[in-house]
């Protein structure tokens, strides 16, 4: 499958919704779009179609999507590229992207596009996440594992480029530091992994899922309640309410965007909490509704369209939606308890218990 204009909408449309919040904003997804395009589009790779010692590289953006200052452009694809042939030995066969969201999604097409390198249908997990180990793939958690990351991004004075060998934990922090230094957002390449492991704990086939989402939306552009509908046919998706934001608030915390928000109705009154992506869904009882890595979403009412955490703002009329963690393509650093927790001191609300 070629990833032209048309296709490449899609699974933009489909990677807003499936970032839950987080994985970069439209506007972002569709420039990077309109730049593969004047390569010729991305082509789109089954793993089946490579050998299973076949080399693959994860493309990734890392920083605060609220940033004003953020900037990646296209000669720092070709700048993490070029550093990454100069300091790794092996042949790289393909890139896939870490996360989904509208511009996550999109990470690599670029790359792909100018170096004819194929795009992998999977990504090493199906929803967004806020943290560099959660997109691992369970290499986060193997103590022998050393990673190579190339890192570039920023303007003028802000312009910068790093490459960091070492284990994810510490080339992460390292990375996330970047992305501030740089204004709000570097892009990414990291952790060369075969396709045999990445069949075993990346999430399969999930940019065609996002392709097929992403129809759902612009099939039914303007109408909330043909969005749902829509949704509901291709994923267990449930309504938890509708209402308006009357309570918002967020702070850039270590590169990352943290906060919360209220969505009141005449009957009921629900709490989310974002760590970049909407972490946790609590009742006005306190009885928790939905916990990450469930998807937590929500729609806007006039558009039907999915609406990231950075974008929101008191008195906008929204849907919150969820579909659980059982229903979604994980994956395998979502079910890493040690992550969860790690993200439990930062959102002060429990997770595991919930999972």
């Amino acid at each position: 499958m070629i990833i032209d204009r048309e296709i490449g909408m899609k699974a933009i449309y489909g990677g807003l919704f499936l970032g839950g919040g987080g994985g970069g904003s439209l506007s972002g997804g569709l420039e990077v779009l309109e730049e593969t395009l004047k390569y010729g589009g991305v082509k789109l790779t089954n793993i089946r179609d490579l050998d299973k010692n076949d080399i693959v590289l994860t493309a990734s953006l890392v920083g605060s999507p609220a940033s004003k200052e953020k900037y990646v452009g296209e000669k720092h694809y070709t700048k993490v590229y070029d550093l990454y042939r100069k300091t790794y030995d092996g042949e790289i066969a393909g890139i896939m992207t870490n996360e989904m969201g509208a511009q996550a999604i999109t990470n690599g097409w670029i790359l792909s596009a100018m170096m004819k390198i194929p795009f992998i249908n999977a990504a090493c997990n199906g929803r967004a996440h806020p943290t560099g180990a959660m997109g691992s793939m369970g290499l986060s958690s193997n103590e022998d594992y050393i990673t190579l990351q190339t890192a570039a991004g920023g303007k003028g004075k802000k312009d910068i480029s790093i490459v960091a060998k070492g284990t994810i934990k510490a080339t992460s922090e390292i990375i996330k530091t970047a992305s501030i230094e740089a204004g709000g957002f570097v892009t990414v390449l990291r952790n060369p992994v075969n396709i045999e492991y990445i069949n075993n704990n990346a999430a399969i086939n999930s940019v065609e899922h996002a392709i097929e989402i992403g129809e759902v939306f612009i099939s039914n552009m303007g109408n909330l309640d043909k969005i749902i509908q829509g949704l509901k046919k291709v994923m267990d998706l449930e309504l938890i309410c509708q209402g308006e934001v009357t309570q918002f608030q967020l702070e850039t915390k270590d590169g990352l965007d943290v906060g919360s928000l209220s969505i009141e109705s005449i009957s009921e009154k629900n709490e989310v909490v974002f760590w970049n992506e909407y972490m946790t869904v609590d009742n006005r009882k306190g009885v928790r509704q939905a916990t990450f890595p469930d998807l937590i979403a929500i729609l806007d009412a006039q558009s039907g369209l999915p609406i990231n955490s950075a974008e929101l703002e008191i008195g906008r009329k929204v849907a919150l939606v969820k579909v659980e963690k059982e229903n979604l393509i994980l994956g395998k650093s979502m079910f890493d308890m040690d992550l969860l927790s790690e993200a439990e001191k930062v959102i002060n609300k429990e997770l595991v218990k919930y999972f």
